[in-house]
């Protein structure tokens, strides 16, 4: 302990974090260690204190959660772009067949629009061949019963001479 108090890079300072909705007080941590450390906890903020200890928040960069212990910045930047660049091609890939099975959906619809409109047209067509067969037979019907009035007519002159 008397290392800690003697170390030009140890601080003792208390932190304080945002309240929760239902606390109505902050709370405050006493925090030893070294600055690093002090820094590390003042750029994330405390996510929560137990009896373990502070816990940190993880430490977001461009939307990219970096756990790693090893502040190395080169490293950490390149591990920011590999993990962007995996959410990205992820995100697409998702996209992709969300847009692929939009499509799908809309040409499933399309051939059920097609289908079912050839299915009315089939019924229209088979309902007017229908119409014309019984407008035939009935004209049919008509020009046999004005054959037998004729006949009959000129049966009934010729008796009648």
């Amino acid at each position: 302990m008397s290392d800690k108090k003697n170390n030009p890079n140890t601080i003792k300072r208390y932190l304080t974090s945002k309240p929760i909705k239902s606390q109505e007080k902050n709370h405050q941590v006493r925090f030893d260690g070294p600055v690093s450390d002090l820094n590390r906890v003042l750029m994330r903020g405390v996510e929560s204190v137990g009896q373990v200890g502070v816990v940190l928040k993880p430490l977001l960069i461009n939307g990219v959660e970096v756990n790693e212990d090893d502040y190395d910045v080169a490293a950490l930047l390149a591990l920011v772009k590999e993990r962007k660049k995996a959410k990205e091609t992820e995100f697409k890939k998702v996209m992709k067949k969300a847009q692929e099975k939009k499509i799908k959906v809309a040409s499933d619809l399309l051939k059920l629009k097609v289908t079912t409109h050839g299915v009315k047209a089939l019924m229209k067509e088979k309902k007017e061949i229908k119409l014309k067969e019984w407008e035939n037979l009935f004209n049919k019907v008509k020009k046999v019963s004005l054959s037998t009035e004729k006949g009959k007519a000129k049966r009934t002159r010729s008796e009648e001479v």
